[in-house]
């Protein structure tokens, strides 16, 4: 997805920014999330939650409906995480979020340094 690969390379330019500024109080989030680039990369991360969060509403929905897809009797990664909240209670929405940036933003980088 196109809206995906934006906000993922957005992100990463903001944070090798921070890694490779000069200034040694940039590593400190409290200090960081203060200055143009860390509200810019909390920004770029409120809006990429936000559309991963309408993907796993999404989800939810399909859950609730029955229209989800089993690929050999196995459930989709995303599939198995809303499936567990909804019978355990035990993931909150922010914690599916968080697991899926940790899962697509490895992938992304997986792949990019491969192709590189």
């Amino acid at each position: 997805k196109q809206w995906y690969q934006r906000r993922v390379r957005g992100l990463i330019q903001v944070g090798l920014d921070k890694a490779q500024s000069q200034n040694p109080l940039m590593r400190y989030d409290w200090f960081y999330h203060r200055t143009e680039a860390g509200r810019k990369w909390l920004e770029e991360l409120k809006i990429l939650n936000g559309m991963i969060m309408k993907v796993v509403e999404k989800q939810k929905k399909a859950l609730k409906e029955g229209t989800t897809k089993l690929h050999k009797g196995k459930r989709a990664f995303l599939d198995q995480m809303v499936w567990e909240q909804e019978q355990n209670g035990e993931l909150t929405d922010e914690q599916i979020v968080g697991e899926c940036n940790t899962i697509l933003l490895a992938g992304h980088a997986t792949t990019t340094g491969t192709i590189s």
